[in-house]
């Protein structure tokens, strides 16, 4: 069971129950319509972010390479050549910029949404997705032919969402098992992916591993995507059935380990 939800036979105190009309109470428990909101959004944005690359990456011509073009090409706004440092000129031109620029700020606004307990590694971890939600939206807003060395700060939202899913599922372990688990494999492979994208341009292709330069950005970037669907899909499973002032609540959200009261 996830840090949302613990199973009860009566009403929960109200200093751990969820506030009236979906807002956070005193303990930073979230609402019911808040949670499943912020649960939604969550299996949403990703869907959006994917749909829009492949229909960005189909209006190219020529054809987008998914190997080597990087994410940030789909929002380009100019056509001709471009290349990033320590790279080879190649041909841009992105009909849809707008379309995928746009998506790249809805996804990092979902990353802005709070539904999460406060607590410890929680609070950390919603510290680094502020961060990366707005690196993200920064993304969209300064695209890569427009101011270069800012671009590439933004883009450091891709390791701090990975360390926010890995602090978040540091903080499941031990009560939601899917939630732990894939948000440490998804956060550990993007972290390796981050890496290695960012060495390779120095140290030699040897690092993408047959990827490309494309190739290896997205092993970085789609995890913690990935699993933001999972995260949502639980947040919808656990958020309170009922008001949290009926005593006939099944489900409410608890501070600290899911434990079964008495």
């Amino acid at each position: 069971m996830s840090a949302w939800a613990v199973k009860t036979r009566r009403r929960m105190p109200d200093s751990m129950s969820a506030s009236r009309g979906g807002r956070p109470n005193r303990t930073g428990h979230p609402g019911r319509m808040r949670q499943l909101g912020g649960g939604a959004l969550y299996v949403a944005a990703p869907l959006v972010y994917g749909v829009a690359q492949l229909v960005t990456a189909a209006a190219w011509h020529p054809a987008y390479d998914w190997r080597t073009r990087y994410i940030s090409d789909l929002g380009n706004t100019a056509c001709g050549p471009f290349a990033v440092p320590h790279g080879s000129p190649a041909f841009v031109c992105s009909p849809l910029h707008a379309f995928m620029n746009t998506s790249f700020v809805l996804s990092g606004t979902v990353l802005l949404w709070d539904f999460w307990p406060h607590q410890g590694l929680v609070t950390a971890a919603l510290g680094a997705w502020l961060v990366s939600g707005a690196g993200k939206m920064g993304i969209g807003v300064v695209p890569e032919n427009v101011r270069f060395v800012v671009h590439t700060l933004f883009a450091c939202n891709v390791p701090l969402g990975s360390i926010g899913a890995l602090l978040l599922s540091m903080a499941e372990l031990g009560r939601s098992g899917i939630l732990a688990a894939s948000g440490l494999g998804a956060a550990g492979v993007s972290l390796v992916g981050t890496v290695l994208s960012a060495a390779a341009p120095r140290a030699g292709p040897a690092l993408l591993f047959g990827f490309g330069a494309g190739g290896m950005e997205r092993v970085a970037s789609y995890p913690p995507m990935l699993w933001l669907v999972v995260a949502g899909c639980v947040a919808v499973r656990d958020a309170p059935r009922a008001d949290p002032r009926d005593a006939s609540l099944k489900r409410a959200p608890t501070l600290g380990p899911s434990r079964t009261t008495s």
